[in-house]
């Protein structure tokens, strides 16, 4: 899906097995641009690191497991283009840093590889 930038409009259409359709209501969706955001992780620090342009700042990272449990979660209400948060101890393997602010969610995946 590329939607246009701004607000789009949405709605479904629901067919039947005798060929019968409803539609649902009309959804208005506001997509602005992609976020020039980069997560990374830095082993030598043991931190996960958020770095942004064109992201409001302030917001709340969490660290998910690839099953989907919240490891840890950070709340951030600095006014910065550079967020670093220190990380418990984590096993090898593949974790989900997600970015949470009142305009976006960003979501990257992060290789543990120690």
């Amino acid at each position: 899906m590329n939607p246009w930038t701004g607000i789009n409009y949405y709605r479904l259409k629901q067919v039947d097995l005798d060929g019968q359709f409803s539609y649902s209501t009309v959804v208005r969706v506001r997509f602005d641009k992609e976020p020039d955001a980069t997560i990374w992780y830095d082993a030598s620090g043991n931190q996960v690191k958020l770095s942004f342009s064109n992201m409001q700042p302030g917001g709340i990272l969490a660290m998910y497991a690839a099953n989907g449990q919240l490891i840890k979660q950070y709340n951030s209400k600095e006014q910065s283009q550079l967020y670093q948060f220190v990380l418990p101890d984590l096993a090898k393997g593949i974790y989900y840093a997600v970015w949470l602010s009142e305009s976006i969610q960003l979501t990257r995946p992060i290789l543990i590889s120690r």
